[in-house]
């Protein structure tokens, strides 16, 4: 682990300017850290990040609606586990000479909020129709995600108000779920997990301790819902993907539907991937 805790990446891109917790050209060499937390929900995806001791002319950047990409990991694993945008940030200057910008965002909240207003004539493909109410959020849809989706719509399908609502109407009748990740649409059948590859958590693969099993109330009864799994951090690991777990005490594969990244870049502490598993 003591090479794990060495090898650590972590770079903030805000606009066009870049925050590098481990310096090197261009970077910064700041102390930042974060918790990101992502789901198979279709409300924003958000982050909190806190970054120490930038410039007075920080403000100028960490401003509302900004840009925002966080990647993190290890050094063969470094990804991006966050892109977004900043909600508000909050300086706090009460122990000096120390100062900390507290970053808070979200991914999609712009998309979230757009409207819509059009009317599409006849039966379309649903895969059409998905690609309409994306655009006009301003979401990317990447192939495969088209992919995922068949079916025909309705003859004559209104689209009026909020864009999300059309998008969650639309999909929900015909057995889809969908959310935001990173900036994209994601769309899978209702509880299916994405066609990428499984990751698999195990003591060898960075696996910490032992799953926790989660519960859920109905009635007076308390309902096996699944697993909780903490590791070292597992950039790849996203909302909706399947992962295989293989410990002592429980070995199976399972869809991702919570995923938490956390870290702090000067302390020497691992950085770790908190993941509550359906199943």
């Amino acid at each position: 682990m003591s090479d794990l805790l060495r090898d650590r990446r972590c770079r903030l891109l805000v606009g066009s300017r870049v925050y590098e917790s481990a310096g090197g050209p261009g970077g910064d060499g700041l102390r930042v850290t974060f918790t990101v937390e992502r789901s198979t929900q279709r409300q924003p995806n958000t982050a909190q990040i806190d970054v120490y001791n930038l410039g007075r002319d920080a403000g100028e950047t960490l401003v509302r609606g900004a840009a925002v990409q966080l990647v993190a990991g290890y050094a063969a694993t470094a990804e991006v586990v966050f892109a977004g945008e900043i909600i508000r940030t909050v300086v706090d200057r009460s122990s000096p000479p120390d100062s900390v910008h507290s970053i808070v965002c979200a991914d999609g909240l712009t998309a979230w909020r757009r409207s819509i207003s059009t009317s599409l004539r006849g039966a379309r493909p649903l895969r059409d129709v998905v690609r309409e109410i994306a655009s006009s959020m301003g979401l990317t849809v990447r192939p495969e995600t088209l992919a995922a989706i068949s079916g025909t719509s309705r003859r004559g399908v209104v689209l009026r108000g909020q864009a999300s609502e059309a998008l969650e109407t639309v999909l929900r009748s015909a057995g889809y779920e969908w959310s935001m990740q990173d900036g994209a649409l994601q769309v899978v059948r209702t509880g299916a997990a994405t066609a990428e590859v499984a990751s698999v958590l195990s003591p060898d693969s960075g696996l910490v301790g032992s799953p926790e099993r989660l519960y859920r109330s109905v009635g007076t009864r308390e309902i096996a819902d699944g697993w909780r799994v903490v590791s070292l951090m597992q950039p790849r690991i996203r909302p909706g993907r399947r992962v295989r777990v293989e410990s002592r005490d429980v070995t199976g594969t399972f869809r991702a539907r919570r995923v938490v990244h956390e870290g702090d870049s000067h302390e020497a502490s691992p950085w770790t991937t908190t993941v509550e598993l359906s199943g």
